[in-house]
């Protein structure tokens, strides 16, 4: 289920379809004051529209005018370093915002990926990055989303007016159709598909468009 660089597998334009969704239900949540504290791909459902659907508000707060929160309860890949240091501490608060973003790094990283970022190893995850080809606007956004220093982190207003979202929509990102499912359930999916596994060469000849938007129309219900 690992997703090599020599395949076409979460496709990147694919990935902004899914991640913009998630990005504005973060953004709106924000905008009322609360932090969701528990976004990973175990959270994260489509209905049958392809609408992507946050869940799990367990661990959801309302932080005061700081941002700050003790919450202990984030689940540890998924976990700003900030936040594994205070609950070692047991003293620190970390912001609550800033972390809801980077946990949203996590999400687009692993699922890029395959692997969670590892804090301190800032070298491995650009290197990471780099082999599966992305653009440079997605693999910067990334990077600085999962930054071990959350005042570097963008907010979810400063993630959608970043470059990368500018960029090339998915052939039919607007009429996606894949049924209810898990978003962990839709990683899967593509990466299992036959066709999808269309080798870097294939896919930078004559017929590579053409190979790419028969993905599409695959994952939108064409036959």
């Amino acid at each position: 289920m690992l997703l090599h660089s020599n395949f076409i597998g979460f496709a990147e334009p694919l990935a902004k379809h899914v991640f913009t969704q998630l990005v504005q239900s973060i953004k709106e949540l924000h905008s009322r004051g609360y932090a969701h504290l528990d976004i990973r791909h175990e959270n994260l459902h489509f209905n049958a529209n392809c609408n992507l659907i946050l869940t799990n508000f367990i661990n959801a707060e309302k932080p005061g005018k700081d941002g700050l929160t003790s919450c202990s309860k984030i689940t540890m890949e998924y976990a700003p370093p900030e936040a594994r240091q205070a609950n070692k501490k047991q003293l620190n608060k970390y912001n609550a915002f800033k972390a809801d973003i980077y946990q949203m790094g996590v999400v687009i990283y692993s699922a890029m990926t395959n692997v969670y970022p590892q804090f301190g190893e800032q070298s491995l995850m650009k290197k990471n990055l780099k082999e599966l080809n992305l653009t440079d606007e997605l693999s910067n956004l990334i990077l600085k989303m999962i930054s071990p220093n959350p005042e570097d982190r963008p907010t979810a207003d400063e993630i959608l007016a970043d470059p990368w979202f500018s960029l090339t929509s998915h052939p039919c990102s607007s009429k996606l159709q894949i049924g209810p499912l898990e978003f962990k359930e839709l990683i899967v999916y593509i990466r299992e598909q036959d066709l999808q596994r269309v080798e870097v060469e294939d896919r930078l000849s004559d017929g590579a468009e053409n190979s790419l938007i028969k993905v599409g129309e695959i994952l939108c219900g064409k036959k």
